[in-house]
């Protein structure tokens, strides 16, 4: 009792599963979406430059670059996630 709660562990690769899934899902739709031209809930060419090519400039608006969004967002994504999950566990409970 106290008043201290209990922080709750959190399952690192589950989280890192899940950020690659996410953040590679999202960099495959956004550069397809560029790649044909299709403007969706606000996204164009404008948001493609300024979220997706400034943070990986190496994924041009291609159907071959969403290919290689794909992984390579799952990579940073999974890294993401899983070194936030990470650190939750470590800090959890100390602060």
């Amino acid at each position: 009792s106290g008043g201290k709660i209990l922080a709750e562990k959190q399952n690192v690769k589950a989280w890192a599963i899940a950020g690659g899934i996410l953040y590679g899902g999202y960099l495959f739709l956004a550069t397809l979406l560029e790649a044909f031209n299709i403007q969706f809930l606000g996204f164009n060419s404008k948001a493609f430059e300024f979220i997706v090519q400034a943070l990986h400039p190496e994924i041009q608006p291609t159907v071959t670059g969403a290919l290689i969004g794909l992984p390579y967002g799952f990579l940073c994504g999974a890294i993401g996630l899983g070194l936030l999950a990470w650190l939750h566990n470590k800090f959890a409970g100390k602060v």
